[in-house]
C-alpha cells in the first residue's frame, strides 16, 4: 500500500473515531436486523449433496421421469428372536403394516420381498414423495412413529433416517459443548485483554459478523442452492476472523495509550497500521477463498459463498464498529490508564523465542520444516471417499440397520446401483442383468422392471457403496458395452460419489493454483516483497499439507479410532480436506500478512533487519497466540461431536490451527526471514512502500480543526 493508502486509512479511522455514535447505531441496528432475517436461512439451506450435469444425477431424473422415483427413503427392518417371517405372528402384522404404509399421502411405494437368510428378520425399502431432499426429510419426521409394528423388534434406516439420527446427534452434541466452549471462550478473552469492555467490544465485532453472515446466506440461497454445510465455515471464521483481528488492534491502540497520546489519536495511529494490515489480509483471503466457487458441486461452492461473506464482514466490522467502540470506551479500553512513557512488556517467552530465532535461525528452520513434511507425509495415501452410516456412533438404529442388511440379507445391501437402459426390451434387459451378476464385485441383479421400450436395473454390490471397491466397480460397468440400439446409465449412491470425485479431482488443481495466485497478490500488495510473498506460500502450503496429513492419517488409517471414538473407513470423504483447506487458508494467511505486516514496519522504522523480524515477531506473537486459543476453544465443540462427519471437521480443524499456532508463525516464519536477510525486501527494499508508524500525533502538531474535532 502507498503512502496515499496509508494516509487514506487515517483519514478514514478518524472520520470512523468522529462518527462513532453513528457507527454504532448503524452497526446495532444491522445486527438486530440481521440476526432476525439471517435466522431462516436454515429454512432455506439444503441438506444434500447434488452433482448437476452428472451420469449419475442423469440417470435418476431419467428413472424418475419413465418410471418415478426408484430410490430407497426409508428402510424399516422387522425382527424376532422367537419368530420367523413365515409365522402368523410375523408375516401377518408386516403385511397389514406395509399395506397401511402405501396408504399415508408421504409414501410413493413400498417393496417388501427382503428376507434374512436366518429367516428371523425382513423389512420394508419405502420411496417417499418430494422433489428434494428438504421435502423429504420433513416427510420422513411426520411419519417416523408409523412404521412400529406390536410385538417386532422395529428400527429404522436409509438415508432419511441417517440423515434424521446425524442432525439429531451433532445438533445436541453442539448444544451441550457450546455450552461450554463458549463461556471459556469468553473468560480467555477476558485473561488475554484483562479488560472487561474490551472483551465485550470484540465480541461484538463477531455477533455483527455472524448475523450479517447469516442474513447474506439467506439472500445468496434465494437465487442459488446453498448446502448447509455453509454454517460451518461462518461459524468457525465468524469468530476466529474478528477476535484475532480485535486482539490486534486493541493491542496496538494500548500501546499507542501508553505513550500518553490522546485516545482518538492513539487509535488513528492504530489503524493507519493495524487498520491497514487487517484490510489486506481481508482482501487476500478473501480472494483465496472465492476460488472454491469455481466447483460445479453446490455443497463446495457454498463454503466460498459463507467464507468471503464472513470474510468481508469480518474486516467491515474490524475497520467500522471495533473503532467506533474504542473510541466511546477511551482509556476504559486498558485494564488501567497507563503512565506516559512506558509499554507495556510483550511477553518474555515471546522475546526469548524471537532472540533465539535471531542468533540460530537455521536451527528453528530446519527441524520446523522436517516435522511439518513427516506430517504431511501421509496425505499422499490419501483416498478420498464419502459417507455412510459409520459416521454414526455404533450401536444407533439407523447404522444397525445398515450393517444388518449388509450381512445377513442375500444381496441386500441398502444402496445398490441403479441402471437405466434406453431402448432396450424385456429380453436384452434381462441379458445384460446376467452379464452383470458375472462381474466381481456383484452380488445380485434385481430382474429388471421395463416399460415403453426402457428398462431399469437394481444392482447389489458386495461392498458399501462409498467403498473405492464400489466405485470401482462402477467404472467398470459403465465401461461394458452396451446392448445393440440401447443406451446405457449408472445411477446410484455409488455412481454419484464416483461423478463427484472424479469432478473434485479435475476442478481442484484449477481452485489451488488460483488460490496460490491470490495469495502472492494479495502478500505482495501488502507488503511490496516478492520473496516475502513467496515464502508465504511456502509456509501455508506446508501449514495446509501437514494438516491434511495429520487427518489423513487419523481418520483413514484409523490409530485413534478407539480414543477418539469413531470407526475408521478406509477414506476420508472429500468434503472435509475442503473444508479445512478453507479455514486453514484464511486463518494461516491473515495471521502471517499480520505478523510480517509489523516486521516491514519495523523494518522501515528501523533499517535493520535482524531488528525488523525480532521485534515484529516479539509483538505480535502474544496475541496471535491467544487468538489461536481462542479459534481452538471455537471448535472444540466439533472435535468432541459423537458423528465422525462433525468430529472429522473439529477435529481437523484443531490440527491445522495447531499447526499453524505452534510451528508456522512463531517458528518456521521468523527463522526463514532471518536467514533470506536483507533480500527480504526485494525488490524496493522498503521504497515505496507505507512508511514507519509515526505513532499518534500529539496535540502541538495537530491541525487546529484536528484539535476543535478532538475536544
Amino acid at each position: 500500500m502507498s503512502d496515499g493508502d496509508t494516509g487514506m486509512a487515517g483519514s478514514m479511522g478518524r472520520a470512523v473515531i468522529r462518527l462513532r455514535r453513528l457507527v454504532i447505531t448503524v452497526a446495532a441496528v444491522l445486527t438486530v436486523a440481521g440476526g432476525a432475517w439471517g435466522a431462516g436461512m436454515f429454512d432455506v439451506l439444503t441438506p444434500g449433496f447434488t452433482h448437476p450435469g452428472g451420469e449419475a444425477e442423469r440417470t435418476t431424473e431419467r428413472i424418475e421421469d419413465e418410471f418415478g422415483r426408484r430410490t430407497w427413503d426409508v428402510l424399516a427392518l422387522y425382527s424376532s428372536s422367537d419368530l420367523t417371517v413365515d409365522d402368523p405372528g410375523f408375516a401377518a402384522p408386516v403385511a397389514a403394516k406395509a399395506a397401511e404404509l402405501r396408504e399415508l399421502p408421504e409414501v410413493a411405494r413400498v417393496e417388501e420381498p427382503f428376507v434374512s437368510e436366518d429367516r428371523h428378520a425382513r423389512y420394508l425399502a419405502v420411496t417417499l414423495h418430494g422433489a428434494d431432499m428438504t421435502t423429504r426429510e420433513d416427510a420422513y419426521v411426520r411419519i417416523a412413529d408409523a412404521f412400529a409394528v406390536p410385538g417386532l423388534t422395529t428400527l429404522l434406516g436409509g438415508p432419511e433416517a441417517i440423515l434424521d439420527e446425524v442432525n439429531d446427534h451433532a445438533d445436541g452434541d453442539l448444544a451441550r459443548s457450546q455450552a461450554i466452549t463458549m463461556p471459556l471462550l469468553l473468560l480467555v478473552l477476558l485473561i488475554v485483554l484483562r479488560s472487561v469492555p474490551a472483551a465485550l467490544a470484540s465480541l461484538a465485532t463477531s455477533v455483527l459478523t455472524l448475523t450479517g453472515a447469516f442474513a447474506v446466506t439467506r439472500l445468496i440461497a434465494g437465487f442459488t442452492e446453498v448446502s448447509t454445510f455453509t454454517v460451518n465455515i461462518i461459524m468457525i471464521l465468524g469468530l476466529g476472523l474478528p477476535l484475532t483481528h480485535a486482539l490486534l488492534l486493541i493491542t496496538r491502540h494500548r500501546e499507542h495509550l501508553a505513550t500518553g497520546a490522546p485516545p482518538g489519536e492513539a487509535l488513528a495511529g492504530a489503524l493507519r497500521t493495524t487498520g491497514r494490515a487487517i484490510a489486506l489480509s481481508g482482501l487476500t483471503v478473501t480472494l483465496g477463498l472465492s476460488c472454491l466457487l469455481l466447483f460445479p458441486q453446490p455443497f463446495l461452492r457454498s463454503m466460498g459463498y459463507g467464507g468471503v461473506a464472513t470474510t468481508l464482514l469480518a474486516t467491515a466490522a474490524a475497520l467500522t464498529l471495533l473503532p467506533a467502540l474504542l473510541a466511546a470506551l477511551g482509556h476504559r479500553i486498558a485494564p488501567r490508564p497507563p503512565r506516559p512513557g512506558r509499554t507495556r512488556d510483550s511477553g518474555a517467552r515471546a522475546r526469548r523465542l524471537a532472540t533465539g530465532i535471531g542468533r540460530h535461525p537455521a536451527r528453528y528452520a530446519l527441524p520446523s520444516a522436517v516435522l511439518l513434511l513427516l506430517l504431511a507425509a501421509p496425505v499422499t495415501g490419501a483416498v478420498f471417499g464419502g459417507t455412510d452410516e459409520r459416521v454414526l456412533p455404533t450401536g444407533t438404529d439407523s447404522r444397525v440397520v445398515a450393517e444388518t442388511i449388509r450381512d445377513d440379507f442375500p444381496g441386500g445391501d441398502p444402496e445398490p446401483l441403479h441402471i437405466l437402459l434406453s431402448g432396450a426390451g424385456p429380453a436384452a434387459a434381462a441379458e445384460y442383468a446376467a452379464r452383470l451378476e458375472q462381474l466381481d464385485g456383484v452380488v445380485a441383479a434385481a430382474p429388471p422392471e421395463t416399460a415403453d421400450g426402457a428398462a431399469v436395473l437394481r444392482v447389489h454390490t458386495r461392498d458399501a457403496a462409498t467403498s473405492p471397491e464400489t466405485r470401482e466397480l462402477v467404472g467398470t460397468i459403465r465401461d461394458l458395452p452396451a446392448p445393440a440400439g440401447t443406451e446405457v446409465l449408472v445411477g446410484g449412491a455409488a455412481a454419484e460419489l464416483t461423478d463427484i470425485l472424479a469432478d473434485i479431482g479435475s476442478t481442484l488443481p484449477l481452485v489451488l493454483g488460483l488460490m496460490a495466485a491470490a495469495l502472492l497478490a494479495g502478500t505482495y500488495l501488502a507488503l511490496r516483497s516478492l520473496p516475502l510473498a513467496a515464502q508465504t506460500l511456502v509456509t501455508t502450503a506446508l501449514s495446509l499439507a501437514a494438516s491434511a496429513g495429520v487427518l489423513t492419517w487419523t481418520f483413514q488409517d484409523g490409530p485413534l479410532s478407539g480414543p477418539l471414538g469413531f470407526t475408521a473407513t478406509g477414506s476420508v470423504d472429500a468434503l472435509r480436506p475442503v473444508l479445512l483447506l478453507a479455514v486453514v487458508f484464511a486463518v494461516s494467511t491473515t495471521c502471517q500478512l499480520l505478523l510480517l505486516s509489523r516486521v516491514r514496519e519495523e523494518w522501515l522504522r528501523t533499517g535493520d533487519h535482524g531488528t525488523a523480524v525480532t521485534g515484529g515477531l516479539r509483538r505480535t506473537l502474544p496475541v496471535t497466540s491467544a487468538a489461536a486459543l481462542l479459534l481452538m476453544l471455537a471448535v472444540s465443540g466439533f472435535a468432541a461431536n459423537s458423528v465422525a462427519m462433525v468430529k472429522i471437521i473439529g477435529m481437523g480443524l484443531l490440527i491445522g490451527i495447531a499447526v499453524e499456532a505452534l510451528l508456522v508463525r512463531p517458528l518456521l516464519a521468523p527463522a526463514t526471514l532471518h536467514l533470506m536477510g536483507r533480500a527480504t525486501w526485494w525488490p524496493d527494499r522498503g521504497r515505496g512502500a507505507a512508511p514507519p508508524d509515526p505513532g499518534p500525533v500529539t496535540a502541538a502538531a495537530r491541525p487546529r480543526e484536528d484539535q476543535k474535532e478532538t475536544a
